[in-house]
């Protein structure tokens, strides 16, 4: 044993540690573990029994699980980088990581008589359903038949061969459960199910949970991708929304009342029958999984006419307010709203040019009583 300080995500070279002429030899014997834990590395050398082996031999491990480097490589299901032996192995993963990804051994040296069902999320080069890559002595090695293949996407005659599950699943040793994966749904600390679904299947289902007076049990997306390792999905209650719009930066529409996660307002423009020069949009505003009024702001100038249609066709005037940037107004679920450029009548420029003609008359009554007044002085 070294009795070192060493980072725990660096890569621990054993082998540098002894002299050239050592005069004992290091055996070490990994033998029959069982991992079902998800491994995750910052760097090279995840693997569900070892990280980095540089002698040794790993006997009768099983490993379950999801196996991840963020940012490095050698990434396997039993392995990451093994320069020892791997024996009679059997490994269920989904692996992520840059380069050299195996389902027994990211980088491998002898593989003899190991099993593996293989998923890979994530990966670039030297990828394979045993090993990204392995040149020692390697034989009867098997897979469950996908892609990558084998070795390195290659499945050598001898070395590695491709099965079915059901071939996999008979063989000997393989544990009762290695065919499938544990979904654990949690609310608020609560264990509220335990379903187990096959290896690479989707949640379609989520189980229900109580709401507490307006809040609902929202759980987490689960996404329509496989399930490759034993996951833990959980939530959140959330209450109604007061206010949904139809999402741009600054929104063009709102409507204000009381939603929940599922109702979604999408506003639908249509071209009506009937328009004239001062047309300028029409849209039908929709709320789902909601009845009744809305209480709608639309952004615009409030120099402008609404008119507001349903399933009849026939168009009425629609009241509004202008607050700010919005005109404000109700309008049932589902209506028609027709919106029109409104001119008004300007006032200002008769009363500007009155009083243009009020200047003028003043003017000449001035000049007129000024003539007056030089012809009497005459």
């Amino acid at each position: 044993g070294f009795e070192v300080s060493f980072d725990m995500e660096d890569t621990l070279n054993a082998s540098g540690y002894l002299g050239t002429h050592a005069e004992q030899s290091l055996f070490a014997v990994i033998r029959r573990c069982d991992n079902r834990g998800d491994i995750f590395t910052r760097s090279d050398n995840a693997g569900g029994i070892i990280g980095r082996m540089d002698m040794g031999a790993v006997l009768d491990c099983v490993s379950r699980g999801r196996m991840e480097s963020q940012t490095g490589d050698f990434v396997g299901g039993i392995g990451g980088s093994c320069q020892g032996t791997l024996i009679r192995c059997l490994s269920r993963c989904d692996l992520a990581g840059r380069r050299y990804l195996g389902g027994i051994a990211g980088q491998g040296e002898d593989l003899q008589n190991c099993g593996s069902w293989t998923h890979i999320s994530r990966g670039s080069e030297y990828l394979g359903a045993v090993a990204g890559w392995a040149d020692g002595e390697i034989r009867d090695n098997i897979y469950v038949e996908t892609s990558p293949e084998g070795i390195d996407g290659i499945s050598r005659i001898g070395q590695t061969k491709p099965v079915s599950v059901s071939t996999l699943l008979a063989e000997s040793g393989v544990p009762e459960d290695f065919n499938t994966v544990t979904i654990r749904f949690v609310a608020e600390d609560r264990t509220v199910q335990i379903r187990q679904l096959p290896f690479g299947s989707a949640v379609t289902q989520l189980p229900e949970v109580p709401s507490k007076g307006n809040n609902t049990w929202h759980w987490d997306d689960p996404g329509n991708d496989g399930v490759y390792s034993d996951i833990v999905i959980s939530g959140s209650y959330s209450g109604p929304a007061s206010t949904i719009s139809t999402g741009e930066a600054v929104a063009q529409f709102l409507v204000e009342g009381e939603f929940y996660e599922d109702q979604i307002l999408s506003v639908t423009p249509f071209d009506p029958k009937e328009k004239n020069e001062n047309f300028l949009g029409a849209y039908r505003l929709t709320v789902s999984n909601y009845e009744g009024m809305l209480l709608i702001r639309m952004r615009s100038d409030s120099a402008v006419k609404l008119y507001r249609t349903d399933e009849s066709g026939e168009w009425e005037e629609l009241p509004f307010e202008a607050d700010g940037q919005y005109l404000l107004f109700e309008a049932p679920n589902g209506s028609g709203i027709l919106c029109e450029q409104y001119k008004s009548f300007d006032w200002r420029l008769p009363v500007i040019g009155g009083a243009v003609l009020l200047e003028l008359l003043l003017m000449l009554t001035r000049k007129a009583v000024r003539h007056q007044k030089r012809k009497r002085m005459t």
